[in-house]
């Protein structure tokens, strides 16, 4: 998933708390960006911006190199993230900076054995304080190269460059400690950023308002360019007539949402495409464990098919024209992994319908083979459900076996006490009512396939189940038997 900045998720916090998401937008990697949300700095208007910084660390083949290095890979840290920790080395270690404010001039043993106490953990929040203020960097770049005044471009990058030289000063204070907890409360309670909010506005002023998409970083409008390819191609959702946006009225909602709304929007979408995609893997991984290969292939078409609609899904999320009206929809409605999971549930339940299925007995077999029959079955009962063969065993591999072995109890009872009932009519001799119980025997027997596709309508599992328990059906034979014994 891409990350998102801890700036651009504190922009959207007070909105998300406000939120009632009508699915579980927890899941898998979405704890992390979410414990950022209350951790850090208070950020009103500064949003989420780019990358910057390359620099690398080479080692010299020197020992301490070769074992900050081997550090570094126990920590598990991405190259950024080395970029990150170089440039980070170099500022502290230097003693050119901040030599008139009498900083701390760590040594490069020092800094190796700052690193080893902080440990993985803290040492990659301070990562992120860091990059998040090069990203910041990056992005104000790009938007002052937009400024149309070439006085006014000028003047604006000369103060960048300016607040960069100073970051660097200010970084070095930051780790002017000998105490490695300090540093960090430090680090992790630094408000520098309120400063960043003041050079935005200028920027802002100068140019009398610039697009919401120009101060998206190069993850975020990634997302924004995903979400615009779905909303600005005709062919999908035509058929519904679902909006089409034009390239100009997509930067108009974006400007009408505004910062916050669109921040809060990316980050809602990438926790789903998170969800989703952990949820595709699991339900492949379960739809590999299915033994039938017929239904193998049904649930990958199946799989398929959901992948494909939800750009339909998601375009139908913007078929409004009035931006509130979008935003709301998108917000409480962007849930679609859970398409995924239920299929996964789907795979689960055929495995665990196929392994009770063997234990059956054969009487216990032939029995659900005919209950298959009826519910499968399109002429029977045309106005209820009619299962195909992955719902029927996706349903009762659900209930379990205890269950299942119930609801054949019930099919074996009624075929007994049929059994019963036409053995007592037939020994009545020749009368009307022997006539008249035979004729309410047959109407009675010939309706017991649509009672069990009744019994089976409601596509909820324990519901077929309680239908079931719950049927009368086989009274009527015994109040037939009763009947013939007090007559007898």
């Amino acid at each position: 998933m891409m990350k998102l900045s801890h700036f651009s998720l504190f922009l959207v916090l007070i909105f998300i708390l406000l939120l009632v998401v009508n699915c579980d937008l927890k899941s898998k990697g979405s704890t992390g960006i979410e414990e950022n949300l209350t951790s850090k700095r208070e950020v009103k208007k500064l949003g989420r911006f780019g990358r910057e910084y390359t620099s690398k660390m080479v080692a010299t083949g020197n020992n301490l190199d070769i074992k900050l290095n081997n550090l570094l890979d126990k920590f598990g840290l991405l190259d950024k993230e080395r970029e990150a920790i170089a440039y980070i080395r170099r500022t502290i270690t230097d003693s050119k900076i901040g030599n008139a404010s009498y900083y701390k001039t760590y040594t490069d043993f020092e800094f190796y054995n700052l690193l080893e106490s902080l440990g993985a953990t803290r040492i990659k929040e301070i990562i992120t304080f860091y990059l998040e203020v090069v990203n910041i960097q990056k992005s104000f770049e790009r938007v002052i190269k937009n400024v149309k005044d070439a006085t006014s471009r000028g003047k604006l990058q000369n103060e960048l460059n300016e607040r960069k030289n100073q970051y660097q000063l200010h970084l070095k204070g930051l780790f002017d400690s000998d105490n490695f907890d300090d540093i960090y409360n430090e680090i992790i309670g630094d408000n520098y950023f309120s400063e960043l909010i003041k050079f935005k506005d200028e920027i802002t002023k100068v140019e009398g308002g610039l697009d919401v998409y120009t101060w998206l970083s190069d993850d975020e409008q990634i997302v924004i360019d995903k979400i615009r390819g779905i909303v600005t191609d005709p062919l999908i959702g035509k058929y519904k007539g679902y909006r089409t946006y034009t390239d100009i009225e997509f930067n108009n909602l974006l400007n009408e949402l505004g910062d916050n709304k669109v921040f809060a929007m990316i980050l809602v979408y990438l926790e789903e495409q998170s969800n989703q995609d952990a949820a595709w893997l699991e339900a492949l991984e379960a739809i590999d464990s299915v033994d039938d290969a017929d239904f193998r292939e049904q649930l990958r078409v199946k799989i398929d098919d959901e992948r494909d609609n939800y750009k339909l899904h998601f375009k139908e999320l913007f078929n409004e024209f009035l931006s509130e009206l979008v935003y709301q929809k998108f917000m409480k409605n962007i849930c679609y992994y859970d398409k995924f999971v239920l299929i996964k549930k789907t795979a689960q339940h055929i495995i665990a319908f196929k392994k009770l299925y063997k234990k059956l007995s054969s009487v216990q077999k032939r029995g659900l083979d005919y209950i298959r029959i009826v519910v499968t079955n399109f002429n029977i009962g045309v106005l209820h459900k009619t299962y195909n063969a992955i719902e029927f065993e996706s349903l009762l591999g659900s209930l379990g076996a205890t269950r299942v072995e119930r609801i054949i109890d019930f099919h074996l009872n009624v075929l007994k006490a049929k059994k019963d009932a036409q053995s007592a009519i037939s020994s009545l001799p020749e009368s009307m009512t022997r006539h008249n119980l035979q004729r309410l025997f047959d109407a009675h027997s010939n309706g017991y396939e649509l009672h069990l596709k009744e019994l089976f309508h409601i596509n909820f599992p324990y519901q077929v189940y309680y239908s079931v328990a719950r049927s009368s059906y086989v009274d009527l034979y015994f109040e037939i038997i009763n009947y013939v014994g007090k007559i007898q």
